[in-house]
């Protein structure tokens, strides 16, 4: 089972596979700073689309990217380099570019032309 931690001091978040829940106590307190106050919920993988061509797993509504492993922190899609976003093959680059525009509002073409200009990412995949 995953489990999404989060805590209310910052923005930290974590996916971490556990095999029960009884677990997810002693996970806690081995592996996270427990002077913040952590929640954990099960998660859906319905909620994650494969990422294939990096790697890695998105979720559909938040739009963090997280190793397909899920025994990581998670970044947003933005603080990705040029290389992930050179990386991704035309599926997902349209995956990416769906939810990228949803919460942020930019299309991933301009985005990376202004941000990258001397990118060889190829535009217009979307």
């Amino acid at each position: 089972m995953k489990y999404l931690f989060t805590n209310n001091q910052d923005s930290e978040e974590f996916i971490y596979e556990l095999k029960n829940k009884e677990d997810v106590r002693h996970w806690i307190i081995n592996h996270l700073d427990i002077s913040k106050e952590w929640d954990a919920s099960l998660i859906k993988e319905e909620d994650y689309i494969p990422l294939e061509s990096v790697g890695c797993v998105i979720h559909k509504e938040s739009g963090k990217v997280y190793p397909s492993t899920f025994n990581d922190e998670g970044m947003w899609i933005m603080e990705h380099d040029i290389e992930w976003f050179e990386s991704l093959d035309d599926t997902d680059v349209k995956v990416v570019a769906e939810i990228m525009e949803r919460k942020t509002g930019w299309v991933i073409d301009s985005w990376i032309g202004g941000k990258y200009p001397e990118s060889k990412f190829k535009k217009g995949r979307i």
